[in-house]
């Protein structure tokens, strides 16, 4: 196996590009379209790289579509080599505000193509807990019995 060499600048844009999927995500999940990382006045972009906080920047009309389908919105990326999955939870956990649930975004790069693990997401048990209750009450209101 071919080691590669990797620079601060190749590791910094893998992340960003993580941080852009999950933009992605929450467009997806919200109907409002993320701005790119140039858009200041977006409603969902990723966080400048090297600022603290959550690595996806959400306008609080996005935070409350997402709480309505109890989807956490403080998120935090990783896009590594090697997963440190209890120092990236803690992480997560001291970048979300208290009264507010985390979600963890993780990605394994890898030289080869079979060593990759697509993004993955982690987060507590309870809250995907409260997510699929609230998205099943949500299911109902709009008619659906059978979900």
């Amino acid at each position: 196996m071919a080691k590669t060499n990797t620079n601060h600048g190749t590791t910094r844009a893998a992340a960003q590009d993580l941080q852009k999927e999950a933009c992605y995500l929450v467009a997806d999940i919200t109907g409002v379209p993320w701005g790119g990382s140039k858009n200041d006045d977006a409603e969902i972009k990723p966080r400048q790289s090297g600022q603290p906080g959550v690595d996806v920047v959400m306008s609080p009309r996005v935070r409350d579509i997402m709480d309505s389908m109890g989807v956490p919105t403080c998120i935090e990326c990783k896009n590594t080599k090697q997963w440190d999955l209890q120092r990236a939870i803690l992480q997560a956990r001291a970048n979300t505000p208290k009264g507010q649930a985390w979600m963890l975004v993780l990605k394994r790069r890898a030289p080869f193509k079979a060593e990759r693990i697509d993004p993955v997401v982690v987060m507590d048990m309870k809250v995907f807990k409260q997510m699929i209750l609230a998205c099943l009450d949500l299911g109902k209101q709009m008619g659906r019995q059978e979900l």
